[in-house]
């Protein structure tokens, strides 16, 4: 009953009928949805105020569910340009000769397949196991770890200054607080090595006080002022970030903020 009752959920808030999609939601919860999965579904109608991030579980069912067809709606529905252009940041500013490389929210190996060429050790990170298995058949991984970005980040101390590059492709979505996360990447780079990630741009009008907010679609958009005002806060040198059209929604496609940033 709570899956059915989340689905419909889902369906009433693309229909834009946010009285009943609210109480789909709360029904779901009555029949077992944790409640952090509540007030994150809530946030994103406006009912709630917002987390700082997604929950992991949401994130997990979001693409163990989402495995099987997700290449093939990126690319021939949602347009995705994101690989393709990695590529060429990757082949612009990285050496053929990294010894390693993590791939943070990897799913399955889309834009990770761009890094295998430049490093001897790629390393793979997804909460979702069944974007993992999709990944594991790409074949361009040296090691695959099923858990959450920040608990595996927090458990790397002895791997602390080890990495050459770090990739968070289209996974900040799923951050509002942005701090902490790019902290922690830092502590796993060695000094002069980069950051590459992309947040999805707020639209200026918008007044998220914060400098970022949850949106309808349950992705959160970050204001280009509150990326900056990290990277100088952190003392990251910002090599790259700019506005990119990376993937449709609906009749739009939506932009992107893409950064290349190095540890001084």
């Amino acid at each position: 009953f709570m899956r059915g009752h989340l689905q419909r959920g889902h369906l009433l808030r693309q229909m834009n009928r946010f009285d009943e999609a609210v109480f789909a939601y709360q029904e779901a919860a009555a029949c077992g949805l944790p409640l952090d999965q509540l007030d994150f579904l809530l946030a994103s109608l406006g009912r709630h105020e917002s987390p700082h991030m997604a929950p992991i579980e949401y994130v997990r069912e979001l693409f163990d569910q989402y495995a099987d067809h997700f290449d093939h709606h990126l690319s021939h529905q949602l347009d995705y340009q994101l690989p393709a252009l990695l590529g060429r940041l990757f082949k612009q500013y990285l050496r053929q000769s990294c010894s390693h490389i993590l791939d943070l929210g990897c799913g399955t190996g889309l834009c990770g397949a761009q890094l295998r060429n430049y490093t001897q050790n790629l390393v793979g990170v997804d909460v979702s196991a069944n974007m993992l298995e999709k990944a594991a058949h790409r074949e361009v991984y040296d090691q695959l770890h099923c858990a959450d970005i920040l608990a595996f980040l927090a458990a790397q101390t002895e791997q602390q200054n080890s990495f050459d590059a770090i990739l968070l492709a289209d996974v900040l979505v799923y951050f509002g607080e942005l701090r902490q996360v790019l902290a922690a990447c830092q502590h796993q780079l060695r000094s002069g090595a980069l950051l590459f990630f992309t947040v999805e741009l707020d639209q200026p009008s918008t007044t998220a006080s914060l400098g970022y907010r949850l949106q309808g679609n349950q992705r959160y958009a970050h204001q280009e002022h509150y990326v900056h005002d990290i990277a100088m806060q952190q003392q990251w040198e910002v090599i790259e970030m700019h506005p990119h059209a990376l993937r449709r929604e609906g009749k739009e496609m939506l932009t992107s903020l893409v950064c290349v940033w190095r540890k001084a």
